[in-house]
């Protein structure tokens, strides 16, 4: 009888293994495009390549009206 406890008790343990396991699989693959998954394909570099270069591409950039402000600044009109 005792055994036979044991031998359950073991076999339900690795029946919530089982489910803990299978269901992080399942979720390993929701992420669009392989992002969140975090696998990194070489697809997914380059996209992230390109749109960190354009981050900085557009934090480097200055409106035009910034410019003009800037110039008036430097020449000390108003």
């Amino acid at each position: 009888m005792e055994c036979q406890k044991r031998e359950e008790e073991d076999w339900k343990a690795d029946m919530t293994k089982k489910r803990r396991r299978k269901t992080s699989k399942n979720k390993l693959g929701n992420g669009k495009n392989g992002k969140e998954d975090g696998i990194m394909t070489e697809k997914n570099r380059k996209k992230m390549m390109m749109t960190m270069k354009l981050k900085k591409w557009k934090k480097g950039r200055v409106s035009r009206k910034k410019k003009s402000e800037k110039k008036r600044m430097l020449k000390g009109g108003k």
